[in-house]
């Protein structure tokens, strides 16, 4: 199976001459496995940052934030290599926010994910988050893999990724995650 390439919903392809705000920041995965709560902590942090772009700042900053969260523990969790730089970055586009973050991931985790996006883009929200709720009880209480399927079940986000080769290794690839969230769906919580 080809890696390689996109995967995940259609995203609604952006400007940069109209973004209202923008922030990025890198981390390295391993000051996040180390004191857990870093990730929480980062999430708040940009999620305060942002708030001040909705009418509603509190209802904004706690999806914000339930969103960054998964996230960033994501980026520390699959990183392939624990102390090598990740990145999130955050647009504000008016009607739209988008989360990118890129982080470099061995082949297991980045078939999982290229699995879970494909399947996702094509499967109603709330049946895969009932099937994924039965087989976590069922068989695989280690990794629940809700955090992604609840974002588009509760908030509508779309998401997809670019997944590139790693010069010289094929076991490893960047991987490059797209949140998209509608400014309405934000805003109502």
């Amino acid at each position: 199976m080809d890696l390689v390439g996109q995967v995940g919903d259609t995203l609604t392809p952006q400007d940069p001459a109209e973004r209202l705000s923008k922030l990025r920041v890198e981390l390295l995965p391993i000051d996040l496995i180390v004191q857990w709560r870093r990730c929480s902590k980062m999430a708040d942090f940009l999620a305060g940052y942002f708030e001040y772009h909705f009418e509603d700042r509190p209802v904004a900053a706690q999806v914000l934030s339930t969103g960054l969260n998964e996230l960033i523990e994501n980026l520390a969790k699959f990183s392939a290599n624990k102390q090598k730089p990740v990145s999130i970055e955050i647009n504000h586009y008016g009607e739209l926010l988008t989360v990118t973050t890129e982080n470099e991931a061995a082949r297991p985790q980045t078939t999982a994910l290229r699995a879970r996006l494909a399947r996702m883009a094509t499967t109603d929200p709330e049946e895969l988050f009932l099937e994924q709720l039965e087989h976590t009880a069922s068989s695989d209480r280690a990794a629940s893999g809700l955090g992604l399927i609840n974002l588009k079940k509760d908030y509508g986000a779309r998401l997809a990724a670019e997944i590139r080769a790693v010069p010289d290794d094929p076991e490893r690839f960047v991987v490059s995650l797209q949140l998209e969230l509608n400014v309405d769906a934000i805003e109502r919580g």
